[in-house]
């Protein structure tokens, strides 16, 4: 695809020649026809000198003489849109595979594929342009919405329901039933959970996340929001719009989440707490109560991060501050003291 091409359709400025591009490639591995984003302040060594067709800058740079480059406002996401423009995901034609199973009593839309050995159960809705990969389980009532893919190996329990272009990748589980147990005569008893589960417009889950249905109401996945692989979504759970939740973060059951929460990799909360709209948990970081101020917080139990900072820095000063102590005390023996 011509360099100009890419200009026009990103809304940027073409600097230089009209290159034709083939790929986009990193620093690391620069092939030839490439377009390499210049996204950080300092480039590493021969960048400009590589056999890229083009580069992407943000509008204002520094460019040198004799090169390509593609100027943009906001290059970051010019370069979602040239992703897309340049590495272009093959069409599925619509269609419903010979060796998948779906009930007569679904309703699929338009332009629908559905790949071998999926299945889609009774009373069914599936929206127009829906993709359903191979081996995917779509129980008995299930909802879906328009343009959501489905990779292979998901699992959709009764009771779920979909939003519009909803994303879920391969190994995922949503509506499995909540881990809620009574304890009685030396046995765990299993509470039954007949709510379900609600993903609205645009979120997207990671392969191998959980997400379990509610207890008597909905565990609700706010709109866009994006989960990563390996994550845990308790029952009852409700998570508000725009959240992150980094690779095996998890949340206990009846936590509620506020808008553009991100929680780090490996970080969690405990069941029954509020965490407030614009609230960032770094990595590991645990949450044992309430959050209702936004800000950053880190360590366990959590704290604010310029606290968090505080305590390991006094951690490890622990053995010094141990070893001053025992010279004191030896000098105050040696005293007589």
């Amino acid at each position: 695809m011509k360099a100009s091409v890419l200009a026009e359709k990103t809304g940027g400025k073409l600097i230089g020649a009209d290159t034709e591009v083939s790929c986009v490639s990193s620093f690391e591995e620069i092939r030839e026809g490439a377009l390499v984003p210049l996204l950080v302040k300092e480039l590493p060594e021969g960048v400009l000198e590589s056999k890229a067709a083009a580069f992407l800058v943000k509008t204002g740079s520094e460019t040198a003489s004799g090169k390509t480059y593609i100027e943009a406002d906001d290059p970051e996401m010019a370069l979602v849109a040239i992703l897309g423009l340049v590495h272009q995901r093959p069409v599925r034609e619509a269609g419903i595979h010979l060796r998948a199973y779906v009930a007569e009593s679904a309703e699929i839309g338009q332009n629908v594929f559905i790949d071998a050995f999926a299945y889609v159960g009774e009373n069914c809705r599936i929206g127009d342009n829906c993709i359903i990969r191979a081996n995917v389980t779509v129980d008995d009532g299930v909802v879906m919405g328009e343009g959501c893919e489905i990779f292979p190996n998901v699992s959709l329990y009764s009771g779920t329901k979909l939003g519009n272009r909803v994303i879920i990748h391969s190994g995922a589980v949503i509506g499995a039933d909540g881990f809620g147990y009574y304890q009685r005569g030396g046995k765990n008893v299993k509470i039954p959970h007949v709510g379900g589960v609600m993903l609205c417009d645009d979120v997207e889950i990671g392969a191998n996340s959980c997400v379990d249905r509610g207890k008597f109401s909905d565990t609700v996945i706010g709109e866009s929001t994006k989960i990563d692989n390996q994550c845990m979504v308790g029952h009852n759970c409700v998570l508000g719009k725009s959240c992150i939740m980094a690779g095996q973060a998890a949340l206990a059951g009846s936590t509620t989440l506020g808008d553009y929460v991100v929680m780090g990799a490996r970080s969690g909360a405990a069941d029954h707490l509020n965490i407030c709209s614009k609230t960032m948990l770094a990595g590991q970081c645990g949450v044992i109560s309430d959050i209702d101020k936004p800000g950053i917080y880190a360590g366990f139990p959590h704290t604010s991060r310029k606290g968090w900072l505080r305590e390991v820095v006094l951690l490890r000063s622990l053995p010094d501050t141990i070893k001053r102590i025992d010279e004191i005390e030896r000098k105050l023996n040696d005293d007589g003291h």
